[in-house]
């Protein structure tokens, strides 16, 4: 029989110097946020093509700064629980959170500095991204080896380790197009999309284990559709790199493109199903009015449906001018920052920070503004909805580093809930 727990969302790490890392990753995150998003703004304004260093920051201090190092901190809620852990375990979280934003960090700064400045400064970018990749390597390594120390291996934990597995693949490929930025090695041209797809593996992973296991309220041993959903999260992000050992192997080169794009729309369908059958009908069942942990939730995975539904329309339509454009923010924006912001607001409610007008106002500010923002691109031209979206973002950063300034330890432990669980 399946060992089953009945929790209002996630419960409190018991341990307090983990929970204190935790608080120490969303705050980084949110406050490198804060880079992506005051760029976000100066990209509204800027005429012309956007200067690629700019481009580059905002990209990858939202990509690495505030969805990696939050879903860092996210798993490391979720594996850690309310079990009773070492000083060894703590030491290690710790020191791996701290490494892990110093080489974020680094690497963010070396985008700016590189693509401005070139010449030698590209071999900031050799220095920074193999630093980066080390923590991502350590952290995957991690989650995985604390799989065996569970009591019950949920779903929502094979899905949020295999992400970060993916990530580590992805990263591989991310390193060799730094490296050949700074002229130590040449790029293949398989790189770039062996890059983009593996963060596409990660993500969709990522978010649905989380999504699960803040909105599942019975939580157990994982199923069989859940290993299968883990699965086709796993050749998503792996498809290109198999795609390149069975053309070594003899395969015909012809049939690869095809067997690529195929791949990966039938991929993507199919782990959707999945999510939507096991959890994503149950997430989508919130009143999105009530502003709180579920209803980011709801929002998060009805962005998700939008994307797998739409992801085919670049191939159908003709690859547009907006689909890029669309395509980002409706997967950083509309997908994982609602997610994101929901783990926030479950975290908020172990503290005594009362309730906010800034968390009901950000979240439909955001997801309204996705909505004006691409439907003015696609229709004007204009860049100027982000603006709205950007608000909304900004509000939700503000209210997060808010709640966790007002959290403490003394106030987290005379609120935390007497709920066993398995996670």
């Amino acid at each position: 029989m399946t060992e089953q727990v009945r929790a209002p969302g996630p419960t409190r790490v018991s341990d307090d110097d983990v929970w204190r890392v935790t608080k120490l990753v969303f705050g980084a995150s949110g406050l490198v946020f804060l880079v992506t998003i005051t760029l976000g703004f100066l990209n509204v304004f800027t005429t012309g093509a956007l200067p690629r260093w700019q481009l580059l920051v905002h990209l990858h201090s939202a990509t690495l700064g505030w969805i990696t190092l939050s879903a860092f901190g996210a798993t490391l809620w979720l594996f850690t629980g309310e079990r009773s852990v070492t000083g060894s375990y703590v030491a290690r979280v710790r020191w791996l959170a701290r490494a892990m934003i110093a080489a974020f960090v680094g690497l963010i700064a070396s985008f700016g500095i590189a693509f401005s400045q070139g010449g030698d400064t590209f071999y900031l970018l050799a220095v920074f991204a193999p630093l980066a990749a080390l923590t991502i390597w350590a952290a995957a390594a991690f989650f995985v080896s604390q799989l065996s120390r569970l009591p019950v291996v949920s779903t929502a934990h094979l899905l949020t380790a295999g992400g970060f597995l993916i990530l580590a693949l992805a990263v591989v490929f991310g390193n060799v197009m730094a490296l050949g930025r700074a002229g130590i090695l040449s790029v293949p041209d398989f790189a770039s999309t062996g890059h983009v797809f593996g963060i596409l593996g990660y993500q969709v992973l990522v978010v649905t284990g989380i999504i699960e296991w803040v909105v599942v309220r019975e939580r157990g041993r994982w199923t069989r559709a859940g290993a299968l959903q883990v699965g086709l999260g796993v050749l998503l992000g792996i498809w290109m790199p198999l795609l390149l050992v069975l053309s070594v192997a003899g395969l015909p080169e012809a049939p690869l493109p095809m067997l690529f794009v195929f791949g990966i729309l039938v991929t993507l369908f199919l782990f959707g199903l999945l999510f939507f059958g096991r959890v994503g009908v149950q997430a989508l069942r919130t009143n999105p009015l009530t502003a709180g942990v579920n209803a980011w939730m709801f929002f998060a995975t009805l962005w998700f449906g939008v994307g797998v539904i739409s992801f085919p329309l670049r191939s159908v339509l003709g690859d547009p001018a907006w689909w890029m454009v669309f395509n980002a923010h409706a997967t950083n924006v509309g997908i994982v920052t609602n997610m994101l912001f929901g783990v926030m607001a479950a975290r908020t409610r172990f503290a005594r920070v009362g309730s906010s007008w800034a968390q009901p106002a950000a979240m439909w500010l955001m997801n309204a503004g996705i909505v004006v923002f691409v439907g003015l691109f696609i229709a004007t031209g204009s860049t100027h909805g982000a603006l709205v979206m950007g608000t909304g973002v900004l509000l939700g950063v503000g209210w997060t580093l808010h709640s966790l300034r007002e959290t403490s330890a003394e106030t987290d432990r005379a609120t935390k809930p007497g709920v066993e669980t398995t996670d």
